[in-house]
């Protein structure tokens, strides 16, 4: 039986990270968990703001906003997520295969790291990436390109890189080799 290790995603905006978290959940069955999603959850709560389109400088400002408060805040959020579901999967005697699919602070790569996970930065070049987030409709702006969030990315020692700049076929080859690589193997 081959087992895989959990998977960290980090990239800039529109890089392509969601659509390789979407290709390792469906192939290889990773459930997905997001430093952003409680962040999200809670803007939405705290503000009136439809999430479409997407509000990039409220997310950036309210996530960096109780950062300031707490660091550490969305991390222990997610984690604490990824230990809920497994504890629940063990349960019935399954075994969760984590997949975090947004890496963006130091703080959330060291704890990647310190848990074990296989860290994959997702590459696209910047014109890509604003022809993606226009036809997404995103409400962005050059600021958002340049802000805080979007700076450590190219920092992090990782261990794997992928290039979204080009086919999707292209991509998936490119995360089937890496599978192939950090398979193992049971039994």
């Amino acid at each position: 039986m081959t087992t895989y290790p959990n998977v960290a995603l980090c990239g800039k905006m529109r890089s392509g990270k969601s659509v390789v978290a979407q290709y390792l959940a469906e192939k290889y069955g990773y459930a997905e968990f997001a430093f952003g999603d409680e962040l999200k959850r809670t803007a939405h709560e705290m503000f009136d703001i439809p999430e479409t389109p997407k509000p990039r400088e409220l997310y950036q400002w309210w996530g960096q906003t109780l950062r300031q408060r707490e660091p550490d805040i969305w991390v222990r959020k997610c984690f604490d997520r990824i230990s809920d579901e497994a504890m629940f999967l063990d349960a019935y005697g399954d075994i969760l295969r984590s997949l975090i699919s947004d890496i963006r602070q130091p703080n959330e790569y060291s704890r990647c790291r310190a848990e074990g996970y296989v860290i994959i930065r997702v590459n696209a070049p910047e014109e890509l990436r604003r022809q993606r987030a226009l036809a997404e409709g995103d409400a962005f702006d050059s600021a958002s390109l340049a802000h805080e969030t979007e700076q450590h990315v190219d920092l992090f020692a990782v261990d794997y890189d992928v290039y979204n700049t080009g086919t999707f076929e292209s991509l998936r080859e490119q995360i089937d080799a890496i599978m192939a690589a950090i398979a193992l193997e049971e039994g």
